[in-house]
């Protein structure tokens, strides 16, 4: 959870029934909630999300193609506070990449997209609320937004083994 964000009451009953009742599941994902503070911030965050304010997966996916339709970005996307997955699964990932200042979560999740189960809880009703302000990493270094999607793509590919790697991901 991101200092200045927070959860929101039962952030956690429908994430761990899910991981309670099914073993194979190593993550859920679930709806985050913005709050924008300031004009400008508003103005920021309306511009890069039309839709709304909610951080959600859009559809239902099968964790198998969870993967691709994160890096096909049709289908929405799940943010940090959002997310509770078993420790098991860093295991396999390995930890935040730590040379990313930016968009280290979002490598992290697509990491943990391909090589675990994550399945969708609570995707309309957010879980947890992200505040939006101009003291925001994303806001003040928005410029940089497009390198750092580079370096996460690099970590991809450097993380991932061979067989993974196909055509359409390239």
């Amino acid at each position: 959870l991101d200092a200045d964000d927070y959860f929101l009451p039962n952030r956690y009953e429908k994430a761990l029934a899910i991981l309670e009742s099914d073993p194979s599941v190593d993550g859920v994902y679930e709806a985050v909630g913005t709050v924008c503070e300031g004009e400008a911030a508003a103005a920021f965050w309306h511009r890069a999300h039309p839709d709304g304010n909610l951080t959600t997966i859009t559809d239902a996916l099968a964790p198998e193609d969870l993967f691709d339709r994160l890096i096909g970005g049709r289908h929405g996307y799940f943010h940090t506070d959002g997310i509770l997955v078993r420790r098991s699964l860093f295991d396999r990932t390995g930890l935040f990449p730590p040379h990313l200042r930016m968009c280290q979560d979002t490598c992290m999740w697509l990491k943990m997209a391909l090589a675990g189960r994550l399945v969708g809880g609570s995707l309309d009703e957010p879980v947890a609320m992200r505040r939006v302000h101009g003291e925001n990493r994303i806001i003040r270094n928005a410029g940089e937004q497009a390198y750092y999607g580079y370096l996460v793509c690099e970590e991809l590919l450097h993380w991932m083994p061979s067989e993974w790697v196909t055509p359409g991901r390239l």
